[in-house]
């Protein structure tokens, strides 16, 4: 089974990072649970109501996440944040004494990018990383060893998480509020990459895109990051997607003060494969290619 690892064989056919990142949620709802964490998270211990309270966060594009230290877990308090990664993105933090407590927040605001007012603002980012190994052995034999290494270099801004999407960029990571996700991490790689990230930049080799956007807009972002060499998160603005042809599609965007229009075409893989440890089918992944950047000065 090692060899047969669905990010092994990712790698091995140099399938890349940019535009995977998952493309629904702008809302996140992420909870302190030490688990235990079964391979499908909503059938662990939760308190009652938890489990459909995160089923119905995710028909409203309001991702949860359960979150653990890699060390020292803790059952009570249970410390929990709001975040939301549209146009303004931001990242509110609480204790709470019992997940039930969360049972009436208002989940259509969150995902309108409204906090009610709940807890107080996180000033700093954080960043999560899945080590998810009964959801996927990638989670496991990669996730593992890279969240060790990312808490101890970078403390308190790591947790762990359930599931982020992607087992074959497994270790994957998102940091919030922006939800940047970065992949193909391991013990040696991901403490530079997080420090990166949580002081606001991406990471090119290692970067998946921004969640909430769809996957041809995220490649198109990184193929104007390199382009240009624009590393910060925020010096990119997402300004519009037009689908020209079936596989073909503009992104609009303004990369530090360039106003660009970037094509990319939609293709599939050459060979179909599993994408995931466990997976029953094969398939062909698609990725996009760059067609063209025109660049134009900003007004």
């Amino acid at each position: 089974m090692s060899d047969l690892r669905c990010g092994v064989l990712r790698a091995a056919l140099e399938e890349p990072l940019h535009g995977s990142a998952p493309t629904k949620p702008r809302g996140w709802l992420v909870m302190e649970h030490p688990g235990p964490w079964p391979a499908n998270e909503d059938d662990t211990d939760l308190p009652p109501g938890v489990s459909e309270f995160m089923v119905r966060a995710r028909k409203l594009k309001v991702r949860p996440q359960l979150i653990r230290r890699t060390r020292g877990r803790r059952r009570s308090p249970h410390q929990v944040y709001l975040g939301f990664s549209g146009p303004q993105p931001w990242l509110r933090g609480a204790e709470v004494g019992d997940l039930r407590d969360l049972l009436d927040l208002d989940l259509e605001a969150i995902a309108a990018g409204i906090h009610g007012g709940f807890g107080a603002p996180v000033r700093d980012r954080i960043l999560l990383i899945c080590a998810h190994g009964r959801h996927d052995a990638c989670c496991a034999h990669s996730g593992r060893p890279a969240a060790d290494a990312l808490a101890r270099e970078l403390g308190d801004a790591i947790w762990e998480t359930t599931h982020l999407g992607g087992h074959r960029f497994a270790a994957t990571t998102v940091t919030l509020p922006e939800a940047t996700y970065h992949g193909a991490l391991n013990a040696e790689n991901a403490p530079a990459v997080g420090l990166a990230s949580l002081r606001g930049e991406v990471v090119l080799p290692h970067y998946r895109g921004r969640a909430g956007l769809p996957g041809a807009a995220q490649s198109a972002e990184w193929f104007a990051r390199a382009e240009f060499g624009v590393l910060d998160v925020a010096a990119v603005a997402h300004q519009g997607v037009v689908q020209l042809d079936e596989d073909t599609t503009r992104v609009d965007l303004l990369v530090a003060g360039r106003i660009l229009a970037v094509t990319v075409k939609r293709r599939l893989a050459a060979c179909a494969r599993a994408l995931s440890c466990d997976a029953a089918e094969v398939e062909r992944p698609d990725h996009h290619v760059l067609v063209g950047i025109e660049s134009h000065a900003a007004a």
